[in-house]
């Protein structure tokens, strides 16, 4: 049986966007959002596993196999949004809107995974199989959302600290309930469905030639999916009159927000407004221009496939081994998104099925030589030819419209796989007690890498807005080395010979050319971290088993604009993890794990160095039972 869990994370998180403004001929670029957000979650996981194995006779074998999981969320959502009209000067915002908005949300996602499968052996020929059907249920019923608004509030600004920016209102009460209304209410209803099957085919041969031992390998895979995903999204206008928050308040409240910055409460319970939907539903009208441009983009439905067959051989003379193969992979999508059409006024006009179909293809050949001069000592180079391709959500000509944000979200059906070539040494070393020593430099040459893409519109009905979407880049190079050492200290005395310790590094230089808006430039692989490292101590002994880890990684590019200034980075940070179980009896253990224990904020930043984006996820952990029947 997998474990039974729940588990329990919050977070903090601040996000700032910015316009350029003038003063006395001066351009300034100040803050014109501040979106300060928090929620909290609960988990619960039950998973569930079962096995039937056959042995007919000493070279066959053959298995049934089945795994169910069910996994359910729920997430109280709060956030206070400030929207800046304008700036009388450089530190004095006009024009404030304040949102207080609040949020029910959960989710449910069911997966089963039956495989059958075997081995055995046809003369000299040794042949393996599987068969493997697995289905994912998503759904999230309860969806329900509150914004309430107050307008034309006025304050000082305290830029002192960029990463949690302070309003000095004018005003006495600037988050007086009774001075916040609406006249509208979101639900929604998420729904996706996954079916998934692949079977898996290989088969093996040894041969001599002279002193040398070898084998030859051929197989095959192919793996079918179907996709459904329904996103269903409804504004209700009230047709007269507004509801006041104070009327509908709930009691969550954090006054130590994003480490002491911000106290934050007044938020609504939007369940109550659910309830008074619920009861009088002739009071309100949907609005379709709003339920049209957040549902038909985001619904799809498509199948796509992969179809490979590969053949290799392997080969070794004393200390030498070589292995070379090619494999050739066949994936095609098809799937049938929508595209919405809007008036110049945004008035919704019509919906316009679009279906993509895509194909991708190649030959993938790959080299591996390895030596031994020692039992416990290889050296070994490879250079292979390999693939990413796209996901299929990233290919659907899908559009996500986040009007609060001026943000748009899109699919790109033109999207193409990107290849690589890719050349490593490698050096490792076996002590004689458990653990090794290793050490690789490596070079890659990319085509069209993909990435994320942050651009700005220009005309239309987004000129202005930000439009991120996933494209292909040119061709890009990235090289660097690893080095690890992970060892088990069993010649240590006594109750110490329990303690291990692991530990690698990674150096990775990268660029690629990205087009600008006056011409090209050089980058960083976007997502691509130059600096990262994991250390961990280890303790495994009278049934205990525990680890304290750390985890640490430095700046890093995670979307590209049109300008280096409107890059977003992630900065660096370390993260702190323990984990431990205790087998209470043959069948049955305990376990914990709590991560970041130090509460290390993640934090974006723009590529002029103005902060962007700030969370707090704080700790959070996991508590469960495993139990085995056999």
């Amino acid at each position: 049986m997998e474990p039974a869990l729940r588990s329990w994370r919050g977070e903090d998180q601040v996000e700032k966007n910015y316009r350029d403004y003038t003063f006395d001929g001066v351009d300034y670029q100040l803050l014109s959002s501040l979106d300060t957000d928090g929620y909290m979650i609960k988990r619960d996981n039950v998973g569930l596993n079962a096995e039937l194995n056959y042995f007919p006779n000493a070279t066959s074998s053959f298995y049934v196999r089945a795994t169910g999981n069910i996994y359910y969320e729920i997430q109280n959502r709060l956030e206070r949004v400030y929207n800046i009209g304008t700036y009388s000067s450089p530190t004095q915002a006009e024009n404030i809107r304040i949102t207080q908005a609040g949020n029910w949300r959960d989710y449910n996602r069911d997966v089963t995974v039956i495989s059958a499968g075997g081995k055995t052996s046809l003369s000299a020929v040794d042949l393996d199989f599987d068969l493997t059907y697995s289905r994912g249920n998503y759904d999230q019923p309860i969806y329900y959302a509150a914004s309430f608004v107050r307008n034309n509030l006025s304050a000082q600004m305290d830029f002192s600290n960029m990463r949690a920016p302070q309003f000095n209102f004018d005003q006495e009460d600037p988050f007086d309930p009774s001075e916040y209304t609406t006249n509208r209410y979101i639900n929604r209803h998420d729904m996706s469905l996954d079916h998934d099957g692949q079977f898996t085919v290989n088969a093996k041969r040894g041969y001599k030639i002279g002193n040398a031992i070898g084998e030859v390998k051929a197989g095959g895979r192919f793996r079918y999916k179907y996709n459904d995903r329904s996103r269903n999204y409804f504004l209700h206008d009230l047709i007269s009159g507004n509801f006041v928050l104070s009327d509908y308040l709930s009691d969550y409240e954090k006054l130590d927000h994003f480490n002491n910055n911000y106290q934050l409460g007044n938020f609504p319970e939007a369940e109550l407004l659910e309830d008074y939907l619920n009861r009088n539903p002739g009071l309100f009208k949907d609005n379709e221009n709003y339920t049209r441009q957040n549902t038909d983009p985001d619904s799809f439905e498509g199948t796509e496939y992969l179809g490979a067959a590969y053949i290799m051989t392997k080969l070794k003379l004393n200390k030498f081994e070589a292995i070379t193969g090619v494999r050739y992979e066949q994936t095609g999508f098809d799937y049938q998104g929508n595209q919405v059409n809007f008036d110049q006024d945004g008035n919704y006009l019509n919906t316009i099925p679009v279906n993509t179909s895509k194909t991708f293809d190649g030959f993938f050949p790959s080299l591996n030589l390895k030596y031994s001069p020692t039992g416990n000592t290889n050296v070994r180079m490879a250079v292979t030819r390999s693939l990413a391709r796209p996901s299929y959500y990233d290919l659907v000509p899908w559009e996500e419209v986040l009007n609060r944000n001026r943000r748009v979200n899109r699919g790109n059906p033109n999207l193409d796989q990107a290849t690589s070539v890719n050349y490593d040494l490698l050096f490792e070393h076996y002590f004689q007690s458990v653990g090794l020593i290793s050490g690789v430099v490596f070079h890659k040459s990319i085509r069209n890498y993909i990435y994320e893409q942050s651009t700005t519109g220009v005309g239309g009905i987004y000129d202005g807005w930000r439009i991120d979407q996933t494209v292909n880049g040119a061709t890009a190079t990235a090289q660097g080395f690893e080095v690890a050492w992970q060892q088990q200290l069993t010649f240590l005395p006594g109750v110490l010979n329990g303690l291990g310790i692991y530990a690698n590094y990674t150096y990775v230089q990268s660029e690629f050319e990205v087009p600008g808006i006056t011409s090209t430039r050089t980058v960083r692989l976007p997502d691509m971290r130059p600096h990262v490292g994991n250390v961990s101590l280890s303790y495994e002994k009278f049934g205990f088993s525990g680890r304290l880890s750390m985890y640490f990684y430095d700046t890093y590019t995670t979307e590209l604009a049109d300008v280096e200034a409107n890059d977003i980075l992630q900065k660096g940070r370390s993260q702190l993890d323990f984990s431990a179980s205790q087998r209470v009896s043959k069948n049955l253990s305990i376990y914990l794990g709590i991560s970041n224990l130090t509460n290390a904020p993640i934090s974006e930043v723009f590529g002029d160095g103005k902060p962007f984006d700030d969370m707090y996820y704080s700790s959070w952990g996991n508590i469960g039972v495993r139990f085995n029947a056999y």
